[in-house]
């Protein structure tokens, strides 16, 4: 026990010390449109302290140290700033921490960045999380919608990995969903995978949503999701984090 509180504690400084100092930078890992293999657009990533670590490692420390919104607001800063320097048009994809919705100013101090770093909303997508289940869907809704009356885009992460999926796209005016990983990395060898990938395309289809596929690794998965009708790809095979905006 003693070693655990040890590792948090330790976690915790350089997770406060990276944020006091910002160095909290944005990655950006390249979408591709898979008919044409041409970048659609990008998912920014954060990346944390002097060692670069995955913001993935402390995502629930920030959250219970109420850091998670300060760290997601300077990321998208950074991130704005990046695309103004490098004269991106394309979509940029962000992660949205559900602490946001309780957050008087979010929305305002969004839509102040995006008109100072001269970004159009309809080219922001604001990803939600379904492992991170919100309870109060009406509030959620209402926030979604907000945020869509002035332009910005929304998706669906992870989509298949919890239990609320349906229910998002049920009440929420949700432009795209992104399949989890888990359902494309064994495409190749799981008819079962493929089975659930197809269907979720078809419902995507009727309900005027894109699908984006996680976790592409290889040409043949690349392959199987373009015959599958799937719209768009991420993974390593298209392009690891980097740092800069490349190849626009």
């Amino acid at each position: 026990m003693l070693q655990v509180y040890k590792e948090l504690s330790n976690k915790a400084i350089y997770l406060i010390t990276a944020l006091d100092r910002g160095e909290v930078l944005p990655y950006f890992q390249p979408i591709v449109e898979l008919k044409s293999m041409e970048i659609y657009g990008y998912e920014v990533l954060a990346r944390i302290g002097e060692k670069h670590s995955s913001a993935g490692e402390f995502i629930s420390l920030a959250e219970k140290l109420g850091l998670s919104v300060r760290l997601d607001r300077m990321v998208y800063e950074k991130a704005f700033k990046h695309v103004k320097e490098v004269g991106y048009k394309g979509a940029i994809f962000l992660n949205l921490n559900p602490k946001a919705l309780v957050v008087q100013d979010f929305i305002s101090n969004i839509v102040k960045m995006t008109e100072y770093y001269e970004i159009q909303p309809e080219k922001i997508v604001f990803e939600l999380t379904e492992r991170e289940t919100i309870k109060n869907v009406e509030l959620l809704e209402r926030f979604v919608r907000e945020l869509k009356e002035r332009g910005f885009m929304f998706a669906i992460d992870d989509f298949g990995s919890g239990y609320s999926s349906f229910h998002y796209l049920k009440k929420l005016p949700v432009d795209f969903v992104k399949l989890e990983g888990d359902f494309i990395k064994d495409l190749k060898n799981d008819w079962r995978d493929r089975t659930f990938v197809e269907s979720v395309e078809t419902l995507a289809l009727g309900m005027n949503m894109k699908t984006v596929a996680e976790h592409v690794e290889d040409e043949e998965t690349c392959n199987i999701l373009r015959s599958l009708g799937v719209n768009y790809g991420q993974g390593y095979y298209f392009g690891k984090p980097s740092e800069r905006i490349m190849n626009f």
